[in-house]
């Protein structure tokens, strides 16, 4: 199941049919982002034992310079799956939105969109965590 938005779905739709085989797309339509605030509220939270969660954490804060899916998926893999939730969750939804558009514009392998699955996945969750917040909504 790929959780996207209406941009990221054009980019998804854009992908060669034989790709987009057997993917389920649900529409996206929470947009209960964080607001600057609790974005560095989460930042001074974030503590975790391995010093290399802090440079892929800063690393991650500009999606520019982030590097290919594969590249970047191989940086998560040395991570547990707690330490990027985590990390998931310090930077907030609308860098995961802005990863989830760039994977989706290199995709090549089904592989890639398993990965994209369990982001758009870990948004989705992020995105109804913050809902049920009353500030929340920036």
């Amino acid at each position: 199941m790929l959780y996207l938005r209406q941009e990221e779905k054009k980019i998804f739709d854009a992908l060669p049919e034989k790709l987009k085989e057997g993917w389920n797309v649900t529409e996206e339509k929470l947009n209960t982002y964080e607001r600057p605030e609790e974005i560095k509220m989460r930042a001074l939270m974030f503590k975790v034992e391995d010093p290399l969660a802090y440079k892929l954490l800063e690393k991650m804060k500009n999606t520019e310079s982030l590097g290919t899916l594969q590249e970047l998926s191989a940086t998560f893999n040395t991570f547990s799956k707690a330490t990027m939730l985590d990390i998931f969750f310090t930077l907030g939804t609308n860098v995961l939105s802005a990863l989830l558009k760039g994977f989706l514009a290199s995709t090549k392998a089904d592989e890639d969109l398993k990965g994209i699955a369990e982001l758009s996945a870990v948004r989705h969750a992020l995105l109804e965590s913050n809902a049920a917040l009353p500030l929340s909504h920036a």
